[in-house]
């Protein structure tokens, strides 16, 4: 039998490319083709490419210098009503000791906004802030001790305890209307088993209610006081903060003592296990716009407080993370824009291309390795790229555990190739990190790959 000569030279095999467009954000140990390690400022805008996400706009300054809870409503006049510490505001205009401090629920009916647990209301004509009932709970006029509340159906609806509540039909202020024999417009009022602890939320999903505590999810069918009857759909899985729930397309996605989970008719499925956070104390806040879920809560990586804003888009199924540490108490959509009530201001999150803030942006790449016995290197690396006019980006390589050194820096505006040969020959894996600022969009990477073989 002959045996292979081995040559002085070495043998071209092939001359390949491999070509990487991008998906969303993951950390898990093995990752999908195009996933991405890390990211900031990053969003899924333009799919399968690296973008920086929109400019954003301070809408309006707030003065909260002891950093006290805030809350936030957008109303159907285009307004804005808000909470710092004990002050309500309605479009900027303060109604001092008011509210209590602390976490609020509120919900516009009519001409009026409902605030809980404070059981107040606000009248939009008159401009005044009222009691809501008087007494002790279920004494006629009286309100209930309600936490969480929404709108569905023309009634208020609420939780708080183990009470799940319902307003008179058409009535936001009527909660005791029992009448005998039941009638339609009856106020609703129905309690869960104690043993299922304390109700964490409610929320309208398409033709009925979906209320949770933090291990359980029921669903609520019905459409008089007589046949809603609550049916416990999972007690393994619920919902820790009701301002995480947010419904698109038929589903429900919230906060669970794991991470975030989507509930859509049966068991609720998680979904962010690609971001291998662990959720703190904080309740975390989330909210549904264009089709795109975000989420701000606190994470304890690296043993550091912070406070992301990640966002999952539901039609590639993907994660972004569009801020490291931006700590959010609130958000509402007013005309088709998304916007955020953080420690000391209202910023406009979306809808900013023509303001003039300048983002910057980073991404990891997954590790290359050539699995392959012979010899293979990558030769040169393309980076497909489109830079606006004054926008940059910079390439880093790592290997085999070393810091990055940078590749170059890409300043010139207007699609391209950004070309680099400085790819290190015997490293068992390299990564890349792309950084940049401004407006662009990243297509792709490309590795030209050269595979040899010292065998004849």
């Amino acid at each position: 039998m002959d045996t292979p000569k081995l040559k002085s030279k070495s043998k071209i095999l092939s001359e390949n490319t491999d070509v990487i467009t991008f998906k969303g954000l993951n950390r898990m140990p093995h990752i999908e083709k195009g996933e991405l390690r890390s990211m900031v400022n990053v969003c899924s805008d333009y799919p399968t490419c690296i973008s920086p996400r929109p400019p954003r706009y301070l809408y309006n300054w707030l003065y909260n210098p002891n950093k006290d809870a805030c809350n936030m409503i957008a109303l159907s006049n285009g307004k804005f009503c808000w909470t710092i510490g004990s002050t309500f505001f309605y479009d900027g205009i303060g109604f001092p000791s008011t509210v209590i401090n602390g976490t609020k629920s509120m919900c516009e009916f009519g001409n009026y906004v409902l605030i809980f647990p404070d059981k107040k209301y606000f009248d939009i004509n008159s401009e005044t802030i009222n009691s809501l009932g008087s007494g002790t709970y279920p004494a006629a006029g009286s309100c209930p001790d309600i936490k969480w509340a929404c709108v569905f159906n023309n009634r208020v609806w609420g939780v708080g305890g183990n009470g799940v509540y319902g307003s008179k039909f058409k009535d936001p202020f009527t909660w005791t209307k029992f009448s005998n024999p039941v009638e339609e417009s009856d106020s609703i009022y129905f309690e869960i088993d104690k043993t299922y602890g304390e109700l964490t939320g409610i929320k309208p999903l398409e033709n009925h209610m979906v209320f949770t505590t933090s291990t359980t999810v029921f669903e609520l069918y019905g459409n008089k006081p007589t046949n809603y009857i609550p049916r416990l759909v999972t007690n393994s899985s619920g919902c820790i903060s009701h301002k995480s729930m947010a419904e698109i397309d038929g589903r429900v996605f919230m906060l669970d003592r794991k991470g975030i989970s989507v509930y859509g008719g049966s068991f609720p499925q998680p979904i962010s296990l690609q971001l291998q956070e662990k959720v703190e104390n904080y309740p975390g806040v989330g909210i549904a716009f264009n089709h795109k879920y975000y989420i701000n809560f606190s994470s304890s990586a690296n043993n550091q407080p912070t406070y992301p804003l990640y966002v999952y888009d539901t039609l590639l199924g993907y994660w972004y993370q569009e801020d490291s540490n931006l700590r959010i108490f609130d958000f509402c959509v007013s005309n088709n824009a998304l916007y955020a009530l953080t420690t000391n201001s209202i910023m406009k999150l979306s809808g900013n291309s023509d303001y003039d803030e300048t983002v910057a942006w980073q991404v990891e790449t997954d590790r290359f390795t050539e699995q392959y016995l012979g010899m293979k290197a990558t030769s040169k690396i393309k980076i497909e790229v489109e830079l606006e006019s004054g926008s940059d980006m910079s390439v880093f390589i790592k290997t085999d555990g070393s810091n990055y050194r940078p590749l170059g820096t890409d300043t010139q505006s207007g699609y391209h190739y950004f070309t680099t040969y400085e790819i290190p020959r015997h490293a068992f894996w390299f990564q890349l990190k792309l950084a940049g600022n401004g407006k662009c969009k990243v297509y792709s990477i490309i590795r030209e790959i050269i595979v040899k073989s010292d065998i004849e």
